[in-house]
């Protein structure tokens, strides 16, 4: 309930500073103020390698030839490219523009100005001109902020996909344990059968027991070896799906037995309130909302008076010689005032609506994260609980197994009775590994919950 109650306080403040931080009205100075302390949010990253407490090296080298050679890894960095081309394209318009530009023209020309008479057209001409937008209103400057906090949501991004990996790749390890180790107590509950059948085929040959419980043992033997192939099944299917979060060819590799599965690790006392800092995806969504602000407040300054440093040069002559005919230079500011551009009402209105659905996304994820956040300490407190009387389970009913075993060698008690005992030990020893799988999936999940 600490938890809960932590949770609940965490979400209540996370939702208040969401709707207080996403009006459309702020000014500019509170903006920036934001966006610095998005910058240093998004810049963060995990300092711990979580994932060995589950796995140790074994797991631990996976993860990290998983983070050179997947090509999801690759996916993510390409995005990254992506996100900085895109905020270079964003502040293109408000760069510094400079153009050189010629001609050769050919034939000759007639009219008034040359009283009727042809005459010969400059042949030859080049151009220079240069435009710089004075940046008067801050127009430029939110466009440049906005770019930047999109590559900070695109950095953030990369290191969300990078946990997501980490986290299936981690659930998929201790998948494969657990089945290894399943495996490996049908394996040996089949060995104990088969040498009962054993047994019961001498006795049945002496006509001692009929060879109905003879065939009876060996078609429990036959259940098991079927359980044991669909445990092979699965794990080789979440090794396969290893190889490809690995960067290997599926199915290619040569997997050695699994290590067993390790101690779920302790949790915190009290889930620490940076919780929501922490997320990758948080730092995303909140980058995004100060990127769209920014882009909202650039489109919206759009709408005003433009003021443009402009200079051209040209010169024209009639042959290619150092000497210029005719030239032209000038160096003066541009005024622009849009009395009526639809165009760019348009573009503050979509800017404006991108702010909002930035900021609903933003509030959206918040909750989703508390609520995966509270799921997972309420599925660790419940598999613990079921783990512990699971694995009491397991050893009483492996304990009457033995005494019931005992009991048959002894003659005093029918093979239908050993064979329910043992069915029961078997199924309680594999509830207790699945079990400590639920419970070191649920520690997994909430490690990614939290951002690692």
């Amino acid at each position: 309930m600490r938890h809960l109650n932590a949770l609940a306080c965490l979400a209540t403040a996370a939702t208040l500073a969401a709707c207080a931080g996403t009006g459309s009205r702020r000014n500019a100075a509170d903006a920036d103020a934001d966006a610095d302390a998005d910058a240093a949010a998004v810049g963060r990253a995990p300092t711990t390698e979580w994932w060995r407490e589950v796995g140790g090296r074994e797991l631990g080298a996976l993860v990290d030839e998983a983070l050179q050679n997947s090509p999801g890894i690759e996916v993510l960095a390409a995005r990254v490219e992506v996100a900085h081309a895109d905020a270079r394209l964003l502040t293109a318009d408000a760069q510094p523009i400079l153009s050189l530009g010629g001609a050769r023209a050919f034939g000759e020309r007639q009219g008034f100005e040359t009283g009727g008479r042809p005459e010969g057209v400059m042949r030859y001409r080049g151009e220079a001109s240069f435009a710089w937008e004075l940046d008067f209103w801050g127009r430029v400057r939110q466009l440049r902020a906005g770019a930047r906090r999109e590559v900070e949501a695109a950095f953030a991004d990369e290191e969300a996909g990078r946990l997501l990996l980490v986290s299936e790749i981690a659930r998929l390890d201790v998948s494969r344990r657990r089945l290894a180790a399943e495996e490996k107590v049908v394996a040996a509950t089949l060995e104990a059968n088969r040498d009962t059948v054993a047994r019961l085929r001498e006795k049945a040959g002496a006509g001692i027991v009929s060879d109905d419980l003879a065939d009876r043992g060996s078609a429990e033997g036959d259940a098991l070896q079927r359980e044991i192939d669909e445990l092979r099944r699965q794990r080789h299917l979440a090794e396969l799906a290893l190889d490809r979060l690995l960067g290997r060819d599926p199915g290619a590799s040569d997997w050695l037995a699994a290590p067993s599965m390790a101690s779920v690790p302790a949790l915190p006392e009290v889930v620490k309130t940076e919780v929501l800092a922490a997320r990758p995806d948080l730092r995303a969504a909140s980058a995004r909302v100060a990127s769209t602000w920014h882009l909202s407040r650039a489109a919206a300054l759009d709408l005003l008076p433009k003021l443009q440093f402009t200079g051209i040069a040209s010169g024209r002559a009639m042959r290619l010689a150092p000497s210029v005919d005719e030239w032209v230079a000038q160096v003066a500011p541009t005024l622009e005032v849009p009395l009526w551009d639809p165009a760019r009402r348009a573009e503050a209105k979509r800017r404006d609506a991108r702010a909002q659905l930035a900021a609903a996304e933003y509030r959206e994820k918040v909750l989703r994260a508390l609520e995966e956040t509270a799921a997972a300490l309420t599925d660790l407190a419940a598999h613990a609980a079921i783990q512990q009387s699971a694995e009491a389970s397991a050893a009483s009913l492996a304990k009457v197994y033995r005494r019931s075993r005992e009991k048959f060698d002894a003659g005093v008690v029918s093979q239908l009775e050993v064979l329910e005992d043992q069915r029961r030990a078997l199924e309680a020893e594999r509830a207790a590994l699945r079990a400590k799988e639920a419970r070191l999936a649920a520690w997994i999940d909430l490690k990614k919950a939290t951002g690692g």
